[in-house]
């Protein structure tokens, strides 16, 4: 939507599975003023793809594939010559099974958090230690959630030519806080040491969220 009130993208051409999500996707173009500037298609792109595109946008949609390296050459090849790949996206380990760096980073933050941080406003506590979930309960939560994330950054590094990749974080604001946010004022200072922290982890290399922008040569 910012894409086309900006002037930057003239047409969008929208894939969604879900039937209720095509429908709420052109209600909310056309109360903006831009039902004319989308297209919204209840397919499967990878079924689809009637056309070349100068834009193919993944925004945290990409770690939902179950093969993030045929995604991702799919999407590459139906880009015209000179046309942009973006990609906003999780990035971190598939079906979250942490590393025991990422897991010991995490919990150390958490265990420096004030205890009333932890009371979960719908009754009783949050857990104050982070551990990696269970496989099981994850695929029949939702079988596609990271489902082959921890492929994407090496896919990209190796099918796009000059990718400019950019970790954007995610150790701390995602896995440390996923649940203690609720509890935690957007201008407190407490959030402001996290996201300094969370950015000194990512300089080092730890991060779970990316943007990537490469042009097809």
């Amino acid at each position: 939507m910012e894409f086309v009130k900006q002037g930057l993208v003239d047409h969008f051409y929208l894939y969604e599975l879900s039937e209720k999500n095509c429908e709420l996707a052109r209600h909310r173009f056309e109360s903006a003023g831009y039902g004319d500037k989308v297209t919204v298609i209840n397919n499967d792109f990878f079924e689809d793809q009637p056309r070349e595109f100068d834009l193919i946008h993944w925004d945290n949609s990409l770690h939902h594939m179950f093969n993030s390296r045929e995604a991702i050459a799919r999407t590459y090849e139906c880009l015209r010559p000179g046309g942009l790949f973006y990609m906003n996206d999780f990035v971190g380990s598939t079906r979250f099974q942490w590393s025991d760096t990422e897991l010991e980073q995490i919990n150390y933050f958490r265990k420096n958090l004030p205890p009333e941080i932890y009371n979960n406003p719908l009754g009783g506590k949050f857990q104050q230690q982070v551990d990696r979930p269970s496989l099981k309960q994850m695929i029949a939560a939702d079988p596609s959630e990271a489902a082959d994330s921890a492929s994407i950054i090496p896919a990209l590094e190796e099918l796009l030519p000059s990718p400019k990749i950019i970790p954007t974080g995610g150790t701390i604001y995602h896995t440390a806080l996923n649940d203690v946010l609720v509890n935690i004022e957007e201008d407190s200072p407490l959030l402001t040491q996290a996201l300094k922290i969370d950015e000194a982890i990512t300089k080092k290399g730890f991060f779970q969220y990316a943007v990537c922008l490469a042009r097809k040569e």
